[in-house]
């Protein structure tokens, strides 16, 4: 699961039920109305009441102020922690400042807008802009399995790999590679199967399924060497599934 910094506003209304609801999906998520060094929420008023009222230099100094210091190293260490941040609006510049933060780190960064807003072109830099919180826990989701996906898929190439030398040096017969194969494709069957949601089963049973009837040939050679590009063609395939999607 994701480790999310939600960047917002604290009179976002929505706020906390986005917070809950990434945590009901498993995701860890820094809550910067709770944060962790139970010195309670950070509030400007509570540095000077009258701080509406700053100058430019008086403001320089509050940031000084040790209340500013804590929250500031608090909300910092929890941007390098996470390893995406949800941008929800409508929020103002400390939350844009922390999702450019991200991006510019090579983090995942994501908008909500749970209602229209002024447009913004240069949203274009993120990852992903959407109006469906359904939507954004799907692409976390998917995101981290795609990249487990491919260390696995690799992890099968090299035993494919393996294989032919194997056959070539002990001569196997072609049932034991077809064995062998099969057991591949369906491992990775078994891992997908089990992790995406019911709406996705069936694109990834006809993906993968499609290799096992994948005719078998007479050179264990030959037939490795096409599981090979189908499981990297498959590997795309889901990609632009789920883009299309």
């Amino acid at each position: 699961m994701a480790k999310i910094y939600v960047a917002s506003s604290w009179r976002n209304q929505y706020y906390p039920e986005v917070v809950k609801s990434l945590r009901e999906y498993g995701h860890e998520v820094y809550d910067f109305r709770n944060p962790p060094h139970n010195h309670g929420a950070f509030m400007w008023k509570d540095v000077d009441p009258d701080f509406d009222k700053w100058t430019v230099e008086e403001y320089k100094q509050r940031l000084w102020h040790p209340s500013s210091e804590r929250q500031f190293q608090a909300d910092l260490d929890a941007l390098n922690w996470a390893d995406t941040c949800l941008l929800v609006l409508p929020c103002g510049r400390s939350a844009h400042t922390e999702a450019g933060w991200m991006k510019g780190s090579g983090k995942r960064t994501i908008v909500y807008i749970p209602e229209m807003q002024e447009p913004e072109l240069m949203y274009k830099l993120f990852d992903l802009v959407s109006g469906d919180i359904e939507e954004i826990i799907d692409n976390l989701l998917f995101g981290k399995l795609t990249g487990a996906l491919e260390l696995l898929v690799n992890q099968f190439l090299d035993l494919i790999d393996l294989f032919l030398i194997l056959l070539e040096s002990l001569e196997l017969g072609f049932k034991l590679a077809k064995i062998f194969i099969l057991r591949i494709e369906r491992k990775i069957y078994v891992y997908l199967i089990f992790r995406y949601s019911d709406r996705r089963k069936r694109f990834f049973y006809k993906l993968f399924s499609s290799s096992a009837h994948l005719i078998f040939r007479n050179n264990p050679h030959a037939y490795c060497r096409n599981v090979k590009e189908l499981l990297l063609h498959n590997l795309a395939l889901i990609r632009a599934g789920y883009e299309r999607d």
